[in-house]
């Protein structure tokens, strides 16, 4: 993926509010995915970033899905990881995950496009 200071992604347009995230954030931000064999397998895409916003998008193919045909909760839990990483990294914050969990309540279906 790209992102760069003028907030294009893979080519696109994004939203992004240039006069709080500094060009450094971003290309920090960039980094993060373009060099993150992790988010790659995944097939996080980001789709907007703002200070303190940052939304991501994944395709739930059949490689991360269960015997059911749908996400498994290893690659939600995943992309709900990673979400929250970027959002502290638009404002510039690095953290790691210390503990998570979470309580499903609806299955994702193999075809769906999730945002997070």
């Amino acid at each position: 993926m790209i992102l760069n200071a003028e907030g294009v992604v893979g080519g696109e347009k994004m939203a992004v509010k240039t006069g709080k995230i500094s060009a450094r954030v971003l290309e920090h931000l960039h980094n993060f995915y373009k060099e993150n064999p992790y988010t790659e397998l995944l097939g996080l895409a980001v789709e907007a970033v703002e200070y303190g916003k940052v939304t991501l998008s994944m395709q739930v193919e059949n490689r991360l899905c269960n015997f059911y045909k749908i996400a498994h909760g290893g690659a939600l839990l995943s992309m709900a990881d990673t979400a929250m990483g970027a959002t502290c990294l638009s404002v510039n914050k690095k953290v790691v995950t210390q503990a998570l969990s979470n309580n499903f309540i609806k299955a994702a279906p193999e075809g769906t496009k999730l945002y997070a």
